[in-house]
């Protein structure tokens, strides 16, 4: 009898250290498997953050003024009487 009761004590020890073993081993796989989510969800934000500034572009350097711009990048315009069709009499 004392036999099958020390059988039988040290079955329930190893059945309680392998479920604490799965356990652990559980508890590990959650935190791997958060930590791996936060990581993606941190990169997901940061392609997303990325990919708007590229579609809004880079802010523009102050330049200098747009009229200045026009008037030094437009060929001067032709006078009305010089064009050819002007002359529609």
């Amino acid at each position: 009898a004392r036999e099958r009761q020390r059988r039988e004590e040290q079955e329930r020890i190893e059945r309680e250290a392998a479920e604490a073993e799965r356990k652990r081993k559980e508890e590990e796989e959650a935190l791997e498997r958060a930590a791996r989510e936060a990581d993606e969800k941190e990169a997901a934000l940061e392609r997303r953050r990325q990919e708007k500034a590229l579609s809004l572009g880079t802010e523009p350097e102050k330049g200098p003024d747009v009229t200045q711009v026009l008037s030094l990048s437009l060929p001067p315009s032709p006078s009305l009487s010089s064009h050819p069709k002007s002359d529609l009499r």
